[in-house]
């Protein structure tokens, strides 16, 4: 099924909501339409227990050049529409990256801004040889919102992440995988195909275990070591009941090494 609301386009099928983004001539920047665009979808996408994994993508130009800044200081009050615009785009990411559902980035364009802080947030990047990555804030006069602030200093390290804030370094596919912020680069041709088959096997593979693993690696950091260990143990045992653990549980024990040995 194929919606379009508000410069968001949205795919859904087999378990996969494809989520791309739409203003190919603002290069794909948010404004309040959108950012409250891909709030609610994302509300309607966490609801629909058929939905496993969310694909975000923009096109080969841009990802998303982030807020919409001319946007910003068109309103009369340039302020206040940053503060609706930030805490609409916030209340998406946060339900989303809270949630059951595995998000892949799918980067073939520039990612700036904000749309670099999509993301940092995602859960893998995919990223096209032709993809860039930019924080942007410091030319903008900005700070940093949508998560970049916490997230690259613990991807990349407190010194790289104050080189791409403070100085603006522009960052290749290439950097961007070997800095960690990318788990794969494929050429521009083959990117879609990639994707496809990643977020194919992840949609087809062990639920809920997935989701409960995508939990506990994002509690890690917020919590003590001992309260995850118990998180983890109330994890695993709750999952053990579940349908997809019992047939892999079977279809394990039926494999020959793990047969006991006379």
């Amino acid at each position: 099924m194929v919606t379009a609301v508000n410069a968001l386009t949205v795919i859904r099928e087999g378990g996969i909501a494809w989520l791309r983004f739409n203003r190919p001539t603002q290069a794909n920047a948010i404004d309040i339409p959108l950012a409250t665009a891909f709030r609610d979808i994302v509300e309607d996408l966490v609801a629909d227990s058929a939905c496993r994994v969310v694909v975000l993508s923009g096109d080969a130009r841009f990802f998303s050049a982030g807020g919409d800044v001319r946007a910003m200081l068109a309103a009369s009050s340039p302020s206040e529409y940053l503060r609706e615009l930030v805490d609409t785009l916030h209340q998406g990411v946060d339900e989303l990256t809270r949630s059951r559902l595995i998000v892949i980035a799918e980067v073939d364009g520039s990612a700036a801004g904000a749309g670099f802080s999509l993301v940092l947030n995602a859960d893998l990047v995919i990223a096209s040889s032709e993809a860039s990555f930019l924080t942007a804030y410091a030319t903008a006069g900005l700070t940093p919102d949508t998560g970049m602030s916490a997230l690259l200093p613990e991807i990349v390290g407190t010194h790289r992440a104050n080189e791409l804030l403070f100085l603006g370094r522009k960052l290749d596919a290439a950097t961007a995988h070997e800095w960690g912020i990318v788990n794969r680069v494929v050429p521009s041709d083959a990117l879609r195909d990639a994707v496809i088959d990643i977020a194919s096997t992840i949609a087809n593979g062990p639920f809920p275990a997935l989701a409960e693993t995508k939990r506990l690696l994002r509690s890690e950091g917020s919590v003590t070591y001992a309260q995850q260990l118990e998180h983890e143990a109330d994890a695993i045992v709750a999952t053990i009941d579940s349908v997809a653990a019992r047939e892999r549980i079977a279809a394990f024990m039926q494999r020959p090494s793990s047969r006991p040995r006379k």
